[in-house]
């Protein structure tokens, strides 16, 4: 996991580091906005479709993009995502302990004071 993940933050430089978080602990301390945490499927075409394609390729082990976790200016006790919430909900619903998070470091500081961050 952590080689594809290096190879996918090649993408982005030195400015964003691979980091784990409980996903209940995401899913509680985040701004999800639209996408609902009651509910898996919710019958929204887009929520539905979106969900369809990150369990389709969980289940054939493809490479999943880590979410972009990132500081709510609005609420500094809540994280947010400018990428990733329906795979957030995705590894929330099926249990998953840990996932890796995408986060900028100059807000490495900020986050850990509302998540628990761990090395990969």
């Amino acid at each position: 996991m952590v080689q594809i993940l290096k190879k996918f933050l090649h993408d982005f430089n030195d400015d964003y580091e691979v980091l784990l978080v409980k996903a209940e602990e995401l899913i509680s301390n985040a701004e999800m906005y639209e996408v609902s945490t009651e509910v898996l499927f919710t019958g929204s075409e887009i929520n539905d479709r979106r969900i369809s394609k990150i369990l389709h390729r969980w289940d054939n082990d493809k490479f999943i993009d880590p979410p972009i976790i990132g500081v709510c200016k609005i609420n500094s006790n809540k994280v947010l995502f400018s990428d990733g919430r329906h795979r957030v909900k995705v590894a929330y619903f099926l249990k998953y302990f840990q996932i890796p998070g995408l986060i900028y470091k100059p807000d490495i500081d900020c986050i850990s004071k509302i998540l628990k961050l761990t090395l990969p």
